[in-house]
């Protein structure tokens, strides 16, 4: 008898491992079902029989010397495959059984009623069953009807289970959402100390120290947000990138002359915030001196793989041919020095007859997810 797969097998096993019953230490609940179940059919022998990949394994069970069987002899692989109990008078005389080993040897089972424990709509783990060697006309209607009750009883049961295992899973993710937001937060207010630190040496006007610092600020919050969208651990690189540049082209009166081009990737976090800083630098440049202080200039940005590495790239375009600001203030240090040192990528910057370009190549493993 060999035990037929359907179309759900693989998410009722799911299921059932889900369930974390497969292989437990025996539990008192669980053996009230089996008492029961005995008790009221006056069957000598009761299991909950969980139906795996290639095994039944007995959850609880009453009268019978064995902890499993192969799937393949299993009577209850015949009763997950229905909605209402299977009953059998005489295993001997079933064509389906008279040839089981365990109706031909021990424990030589004849007489078997089992209900099935349909957790979902289209997957049955198992069923809790009633045995006895010696043939019986069935169960009276009362009989089976109870042992019916016992089974969705300890349905609602297993899915009880199933529930709270599920609530501390959550209760787990969220503390490692917290613990890493307190770690991202910790980073964050570190970067924003060290930015107030350098921009201090570099600004001389205490206007433009708090509009520098309130940018930065801004667009490091703006990487927040994507990280948060992704449990802190990675961000999409073109809503980032989106999110980066659009307050750049109001203020140059036209999204339109930002484009972006690239290719769908997540970057680590680590990788989100330096592409907000870099992009908040190069921005700010461009409003100032470069393609958007013109009005036929626009700006390219464009990211994807080139050879073993990812390419994010910078293009001004309709812009100053020779910058107005090349002193070497705070931004152009994070631009030329801490972002590529943090990103370890290789920069390719300059002044083009049109304007600045600038391109920082990566190796993919330490920048994407």
């Amino acid at each position: 008898m060999t035990a037929h797969v359907d179309i759900y097998e693989e998410q009722r096993l799911r299921l059932l491992r889900a369930t974390d019953l497969l292989d437990s230490d025996q539990q008192e609940r669980f053996d009230r079902f089996t008492r029961l179940a005995s008790a009221v059919t006056g069957c000598p022998m009761a299991l909950i029989s969980l139906v795996d990949a290639d095994r039944q394994w007995f959850k609880s069970k009453i009268g019978l010397d064995l902890d499993e069987t192969p799937r393949e002899v299993a009577f209850c692989d015949h009763t997950i495959r229905q909605r209402i109990p299977l009953v059998i008078p005489d295993a001997t005389v079933d064509p389906r059984f008279r040839d089981n080993p365990l109706v031909t040897g021990p424990p030589h089972l004849r007489f078997y009623a089992g209900a099935p424990l349909w957790l979902a709509p289209e997957q049955c783990v198992g069923s809790l069953c009633v045995l006895d060697t010696e043939p019986r006309d069935g169960l009276p209607a009362d009989k089976l009807s109870a042992l019916e009750d016992l089974a969705a009883t300890l349905v609602r049961e297993i899915r009880a289970r199933i529930g709270a295992h599920e609530d501390l899973a959550r209760l787990a993710d969220q503390e490692v959402v917290i613990a890493e937001l307190k770690h991202r937060m910790g980073n964050m207010y570190s970067n924003i100390s060290a930015m107030i630190r350098h921009s201090d040496n570099f600004t001389l006007r205490r206007e433009d120290f708090v509009t520098e610092i309130q940018q930065r600020i801004d667009m490091m919050a703006h990487a927040q947000r994507r990280l948060a969208e992704r449990d802190f651990r990675s961000a999409d690189l073109g809503g980032l990138v989106s999110d980066a540049v659009r307050d750049f082209g109001i203020k140059a009166g036209g999204g339109d002359r930002i484009r972006l081009k690239g290719i769908p990737v997540s970057v680590n976090a680590r990788g989100a915030m330096s592409v907000a800083l870099m992009i908040n630098e190069l921005g700010t440049n461009a409003l100032k001196h470069g393609a958007l202080s013109r009005d036929d200039g626009a700006i390219e940005v464009d990211w994807g793989r080139q050879g073993d590495r990812f390419v994010l790239s910078w293009t001004e375009s309709g812009g100053r041919a020779a910058p107005a600001s090349d002193r070497r203030g705070f931004g152009s240090i994070l631009l030329r020095e801490i972002i590529p040192q943090d990103l370890s990528g290789e920069l390719d910057t300059g002044y083009a007859e049109t304007g600045l370009y600038y391109r920082l190549a990566m190796e993919p493993d330490r920048f994407l997810v």
